[in-house]
């Protein structure tokens, strides 16, 4: 079967279309969805547990899995997207705020 390039360079971009759909119901309310990413976050643990058995209830009807080795979870801390996700909220990286400075 014979390919079209610019299937290749669309993909990632049906892929990110896909996952946004499929977890519509969850984003802005305990997900986060960014090309190949999915964060879910929430500062108490068991609900922390409880929507990851949502999202992972609603990717395995869809047929979608996670590689668990690129997965982290129940993490205090995490840097995405430039920003520093944690049991305080979503906060600037002091980092990058240094580096716009110098």
């Amino acid at each position: 079967m014979a390919f079209n390039s610019l299937w290749f360079i669309y993909m990632p971009s049906t892929f990110t279309r896909l996952k946004n759909e499929v977890l519509k119901p969850f984003i802005s309310h305990f997900v986060s969805v960014y090309f190949d990413d999915i964060l879910v976050y929430r500062p108490n643990e068991e609900e922390h547990k409880q929507h990851l058995r949502q999202v992972f209830r609603v990717l395995r009807g869809q047929k979608l899995y996670a590689k668990m080795e690129k997965c982290e979870f129940l993490t205090p801390q995490l840097n995405f997207l430039g920003s520093v996700v944690s049991v305080k909220g979503i906060q600037v990286n002091p980092c990058k705020v240094k580096a716009i400075q110098t």
